[in-house]
């Protein structure tokens, strides 16, 4: 084929395609929106509507757009609109459609419900003289629609149900209902008045709030922010009066309550008043200091309230983070537990503990992290007192316990002092020596935080971690298996060579690093023919990474009256009872792995 033949297939092929794209695509494109455009009942822009009147009979309802203030409700009553219902007036007038035209000439308009709407929309358009308007008469029979004309033309069209639902607006739903329009991060201050009492707080910015009557303390962050978007999120469920001559009929001459919030730099006021409870309508009454109307709110913005200053004080006791504590003392009359962080301090989980008295020996890094923990996040469950001279009426002059918490770069520890019981508060008292205040702790938090040496001992029998494990060699009466690997692929290489069930050789290496010694003796405390451990009933030895020898591990006899083995590991000249569980768990022969 010649080139200039090939040159005007390609020009053929570009001007179909041209001609495909213009007509088919994007003139397809343009007659649906003029096909849709042609259903429009209106050709409005939203941007040029300026009022729209909603009719219901004698009811009147007059929506006006304000340059500064967005829709305003201008009759039957003056207040700000809600703008997403007045926009979903907005886009039936500007989106509306027909679904037919049931006449071109209605003989009688009262036949459907047209010489009299059930329901009319006026809108008035910028630079239009004359409003817009559709009157919507009666349902069709068959429930699909209704019946409407424009303005006052003869010809009847069919709307859809979901237009007309647009348009059917009472008052209420067109009305802002937002109690107070907070922004939470330029609240200043809010005060809360209940009677005589005052209770405030003020805003450090990033470090909280501050309680700061009637007395000074750090205030519950969340707790503060809690009512604020409570109040701020809070929708008015019914309005009662718009310009009520009596408040003391609702509870509101003096109010309940008094909310004042301070916004902004310049301290700005915005105040809700809250009156009586409305259990028939199940609200309380409640005004904005600045507006008249009296309204309705729901009744569970009242367990926000803060009903004594205690409620929004910090209850937490102390400020250290568990990752920077290095060592801890915990005194319990005349016992004394220390334990200290040395390895891989503040690296959880491979952090790794060390008791220091009464004994020396590894300690549960679990179960220290949750001491730790529960001394983070400390609270006091009642504050007894903001200053006292005399520490005997808590227990506190002696005190029952003593914890104190060294923090790294802190040559001072953290002292607690923990006192008598309270048996009315179901707590214990705590003190902090350098604090005048005296506490009550909840007796349960007594017993997480005043731990002996037995219960934060690691009784781990074994000091490894299963992903370290390469090799595992179980030797008993009848034979030995040797087995290697790593995660789920493991094979036996002696007696013979063959594959094994990883999961299976996963699960035992489990269950040894995580074996508790129940209890422990010297091992010349108990007699050879006693433990069994010099013939062994199994033999067990671990190797890690490059044939490095991780452990070995002996089962001995079972205990008499108990279902306890002896054991002995081969690092430590103690002989240990475990659980026989684990005993019978080893693989016997070569096909139970």
């Amino acid at each position: 084929m010649s080139w200039k033949k090939t040159l005007a297939l390609v020009v053929v092929a570009a001007l179909l395609g041209g001609y495909y794209y213009w007509y088919e695509v994007k003139g397809s494109e343009q007659r649906k929106a003029a096909e849709e455009a042609a259903q429009r009942i209106f050709q409005l822009k939203k941007d040029a509507i300026e009022a729209v009147m909603i009719s219901r009979g004698q009811e009147v309802i007059k929506l006006t757009k304000d340059a500064g203030q967005g829709w305003m409700l201008t009759e039957p009553v003056q207040a700000k609109a809600d703008q997403p219902t007045v926009d979903e007036v907005l886009d039936g007038l500007v989106e509306g459609k027909r679904e037919k035209v049931i006449a071109e000439q209605a003989a009688d308009l009262a036949d459907f419900g047209l010489k009299e709407p059930s329901l009319v929309v006026a809108a008035t358009v910028k630079d239009v003289a004359t409003p817009t308007v559709l009157q919507i008469g009666a349902r069709t029979p068959t429930m699909g629609g209704y019946y409407a004309r424009e303005g006052e033309q003869s010809k009847v069209l069919m709307v859809p149900t979901s237009l007309f639902s647009k348009f059917d607006k009472t008052i209420l739903n067109l009305r802002d209902k937002t109690v107070l329009a907070l922004d939470q991060n330029q609240v200043k201050r809010l005060e809360v008045h209940h009677g005589e009492q005052l209770i405030a707080v003020e805003s450090e910015g990033d470090k909280g709030w501050k309680l700061v009557a009637p007395l000074e303390a750090k205030a519950d962050k969340s707790k503060v922010h809690d009512l604020i978007s409570a109040i701020n999120g809070a929708k008015v469920k019914d309005f009662l009066e718009e310009a009520p001559q009596d408040l003391a009929k609702y509870g509101l001459n003096p109010p309940r309550w008094r909310l004042t919030f301070f916004i902004g730099d310049d301290r700005a006021e915005k105040t809700l008043l809250l009156g009586d409870e409305d259990t028939a309508k199940g609200g309380v009454n409640a005004k904005r200091g600045a507006m008249d109307a009296v309204f309705l709110v729901e009744t569970k913005l009242l367990e926000k309230l803060p009903k004594e200053a205690a409620d929004w004080r910090d209850r937490a006791l102390m400020a250290f983070k568990r990752d920077e504590v290095e060592r801890v003392e915990i005194r319990d009359g005349d016992s004394i537990v220390q334990m200290a962080c040395v390895e891989n301090c503040g690296k959880i989980p491979d952090d790794r503990w060390q008791l220091k008295q009464p004994l020396e020996t590894r300690a549960d890094a679990v179960k220290v992290r949750t001491l730790l923990r529960n001394l983070e996040e400390l609270k006091a469950k009642t504050f007894i007192t903001e200053s006292t001279t005399d520490l005997r009426p808590y227990g506190l002059d002696h005190p029952a316990a003593q914890i104190q918490i060294w923090l790294k770069e802190k040559a001072t520890p953290l002292t607690l002092l923990l006192g008598g019981e309270d048996a009315d508060k179901s707590g214990r008292y705590l003190k902090f020596p350098e604090r005048p205040a005296v506490y009550i702790i909840e007796q349960k938090d007594y017993g997480d935080i005043v731990k002996t040496a037995p219960e934060l001992r690691d009784l781990k029998l074994l000091a490894f971690k299963a992903r370290d494990v390469r090799k595992l060699e179980i030797t008993q009466p009848d034979g030995s298996v040797v087995l290697e690997g790593e995660g789920e692929t493991w094979n036996q290489v002696k007696p013979a060579k063959s594959k094994v069930e990883g999961y299976k050789v996963r699960s035992l290496v489990w269950k040894l690093e995580d074996l508790e010694f129940k209890e422990e003796w010297p091992a010349t405390a108990v007699a050879p023919d006693t433990h069994g451990l010099e013939q062994p009933a199994a033999t067990l030895t671990l190797w890690g990474q490059g044939g490095k020898k991780l452990e070995t591990l002996k089962f001995g006899k079972k205990l008499e009256g108990k279902e306890w083995v002896y054991a002995q590991i081969e690092s430590s000249p103690m002989v240990y009872a475990v659980d026989a569980k684990v005993l019978g768990e080893l693989p016997k022969v070569m096909g139970d792995i």
